[in-house]
């Protein structure tokens, strides 16, 4: 296991916001491999050296500023054929101090061009493949709020309002219980609700996005994101990707590679704990959560009987947050 690990270059990357929100990216040079590219800035850990302390060493020696690092963002592991590298990337911040003093700096230490960047204009830029899962999770918030079951519509919209306004940015309107027509007028009101609020809306069944133009996307489940490796699909499946938000609901690693295979954007990955919903259901547990976030190339949530205060906790596993049904949802409202 030691030998095999010892293949993969293990890189520690920041991802360093200032306090106007905007991201540092630096141009590797020519002579190196991937040269040309942009990237988050980083470094190789040296021998000992843990995580954090060589996010802070890395971006001194490269930029010259001092970092804060936050927490995880994403784990990813790339092999380009001629290397392997493994990245452990992290949201990292700077003072305002640090920050007016870089803000006019287009060189980092090492003769680099650097720039501070909105996280809007990044997708104009070229990075290695090994750095595009990291601009999904840059994408994606850290909560997936996941609908119950329409009991009472007017109630349901005042608690959809409620979590927009409490900062919830992605919904999944997933109730089984409605009537085609049902689904998609209520589908197109709560869209509408997550555009105003700057939120987005996922929904079920790919052939509804259709007729519901406030959707940003669809959820397909693990049978459904199946289907779409058949025969004939995959003409469809492209023009789902030209402009929409891909997940599917995992429960394995295979599954998860599917996905990745197919172009999907992230994943849910369930059950991590025992749930009221599924209660038969043999939980993965943290430690298999971790193991298959892992070898994962795309965001992971995790998914089933948590609540969000194990946010930090599902970080520290690698996830990219939490997908929650009660533990998102106000009780008092539905």
């Amino acid at each position: 296991m030691k030998h095999a690990e010892a293949k993969w270059l293990h890189v520690a990357v920041a991802l360093v916001r200032n306090p106007e929100g905007r991201i540092l990216i630096a141009k590797r040079p020519e002579h190196l491999h991937q040269g040309g590219l942009w990237e988050f800035p980083g470094g190789k850990l040296e021998s000992g050296e843990g995580i954090e302390e060589a996010l802070i060493r890395e971006i001194q020696e490269e930029i010259g500023i001092t970092i804060s690092p936050e927490r995880p963002l994403i784990e990813i592991r790339h092999d380009y054929g001629d290397k392997k590298v493994r990245l452990d990337v992290w949201l990292s911040g700077i003072d305002a101090e640090q920050a007016k003093q870089s803000a006019q700096c287009e060189q980092g230490r090492e003769g680099q061009l650097i720039r501070w960047v909105s996280p809007d204009t990044l997708s104009s830029y070229t990075f290695p493949e090994a750095n595009k899962p990291i601009l999904s999770a840059l994408s994606l918030p850290d909560s997936y709020l996941i609908t119950p079951q329409v009991y009472n519509k007017k109630q349901f919209l005042e608690a959809i309002d409620n979590a927009l306004q409490q900062g919830i940015k992605l919904i999944q309107l997933r109730d089984n219980s409605l009537s085609e027509r049902e689904y998609i007028d209520l589908a197109r009101i709560v869209g509408a609700k997550c555009q105003q609020a700057g939120g987005r809306l996922l929904i079920k069944k790919a052939h509804r996005l259709l007729e519901v133009e406030t959707a940003h996307g669809v959820h397909l489940t693990s049978a459904e994101l199946k289907a779409f490796s058949g025969p004939g699909s995959s003409a469809r499946l492209g023009q789902l990707r030209e402009a929409k938000l891909l997940a599917a609901s995992c429960h394995n690693l295979e599954e998860i590679h599917l996905a990745e295979q197919l172009g999907f954007d992230f994943v849910t990955l369930s059950p991590v704990l025992k749930t009221q919903s599924h209660p038969h259901a043999s939980p993965l547990g943290w430690a298999h959560f971790q193991q298959c976030v892992q070898q994962a190339k795309i965001p992971v949530y995790a998914l089933g009987g948590l609540q969000s205060d194990q946010m930090q906790n599902a970080w520290l596993h690698g996830a990219q947050g939490i997908a929650a049904i009660r533990g998102l949802w106000s009780p008092n409202r539905n």
